[in-house]
């Protein structure tokens, strides 16, 4: 799936049974209580705010932020694929932790820079405690991710939140 720039990503939500062949398919087991896990991380994949809502009510606080096997979040997912109301309802529970890194250090911040989804941006720079200048494994910066992409409202963003490019 294509993102483009500045809109939100449409995806057809899986129904349940198809929710257990995708959970089916992974090659982690979901250690939550029933299953919550990998509808946190269906739910931000595939841009379904209210079933990502439940999942939140209902999911253990030790797994909120727990990585699926490709290694990102369920904010990194909902920030990557521009699913705005996700985002949102996960910038709302306290426990999402907005600097998560994924397998490669980056963050869900420069996963919206670098696809050039300036309201999750603007909604991530506005979170308390959010850390603007985290570097990736590749010494990256959300700026630095913003500026490749020429995404230019990010970019404006960034810098007014004291964004930095890092030393590549």
């Amino acid at each position: 799936m294509v993102a483009k720039e500045e809109e939100e990503v449409e995806a057809e939500w899986i129904s349940g049974d198809e929710l257990e062949l995708f959970e089916g398919k992974s090659n982690w087991v979901d250690a939550s209580k029933h299953g919550c896990l990998s509808k946190l991380l269906s739910a931000a994949e595939f841009g379904n705010a209210d079933f990502c809502s439940e999942a939140l009510r209902d999911i253990e606080d030790e797994f909120v932020n727990a990585k699926g096997d490709d290694g990102d979040t369920s904010l990194h997912l909902a920030c990557l694929y521009g699913h705005v109301d996700v985002v949102k309802v996960l910038l709302s529970d306290e426990r999402v932790d907005v600097n998560a890194r994924d397998d490669d250090d980056g963050t869900s911040l420069a996963d919206a820079s670098a696809s050039g989804f300036h309201e999750i941006v603007a909604l991530l720079l506005a979170k308390k405690g959010i850390e603007v200048n985290l570097k990736d494994s590749d010494g990256e910066t959300a700026l630095d991710c913003a500026i490749r992409g020429e995404h230019e409202k990010c970019v404006e963003l960034l810098k007014a939140a004291g964004g930095k490019e890092g030393e590549l």
